[in-house]
C-alpha cells in the first residue's frame, strides 16, 4: 500500500527540538462569544422603536376609522409616515444585527472561544426577529383598540 504523502510527519527523534519546530498554541479566550453575545442582545433594542411606531400606527387607524373609513387604505398612516420609516429602517437593522450575532454565535461556538456565550447568542439571535414582530404585533394591537 502506498503513501498519500511523499514522506509522513515524524515527530523529532531529540525532545530537546520539539519546541522549536511546533508552533505555539494561542491562548483561547471567551470573547467572540460574549461579543457575538452583546450583539444579538442589542438586535432585541429594535423592538423599542418598532413597537412605539406600531402602536402610533394602530392609533392612526383607529382614528381613520372613527372618522368614517371602512376597511384598511394606505392613507390612513400618512399622519405617521416619518414614524414608519423609523421603524422600518431599526426593523432592518435589528434583523441585520441578529444576523451578524448568529454568525458570530456560530463560529465561536465551533471554535469554543465563549461557548456559554455563544450558545445564548445563537439562542437570543433567532428569538430576537420573532420576539421584535411579537412586540410590534401586540402594540399595533393596543393602539387600535385605543
Amino acid at each position: 500500500m502506498t503513501q498519500p504523502y511523499a514522506a509522513p510527519y515524524r515527530p523529532p527523534a531529540d525532545p530537546r527540538y520539539a519546541a522549536v519546530l511546533e508552533p505555539r498554541p494561542r491562548p483561547r479566550t471567551g470573547r467572540l462569544g460574549v461579543v457575538a453575545l452583546v450583539v444579538a442582545a442589542v438586535s432585541l433594542l429594535a423592538a423599542l422603536p418598532v413597537a412605539l411606531v406600531a402602536h402610533d400606527a394602530g392609533l392612526a387607524v383607529a382614528r381613520a376609522h372613527a372618522e368614517g373609513f371602512d376597511g384598511f387604505a394606505w392613507v390612513m398612516l400618512q399622519p405617521v409616515r416619518q414614524l414608519v420609516l423609523i421603524g422600518e429602517l431599526s426593523l432592518w437593522a435589528g434583523v441585520a444585527l441578529a444576523v451578524w450575532g448568529l454568525a458570530q454565535g456560530i463560529v465561536a461556538h465551533r471554535s469554543d472561544r465563549g461557548r456559554g456565550a455563544a450558545t445564548a447568542a445563537i439562542a437570543v439571535a433567532i428569538a430576537s426577529p420573532f420576539l421584535v414582530a411579537l412586540g410590534g404585533l401586540v402594540a399595533y394591537a393596543a393602539g387600535s383598540a385605543a
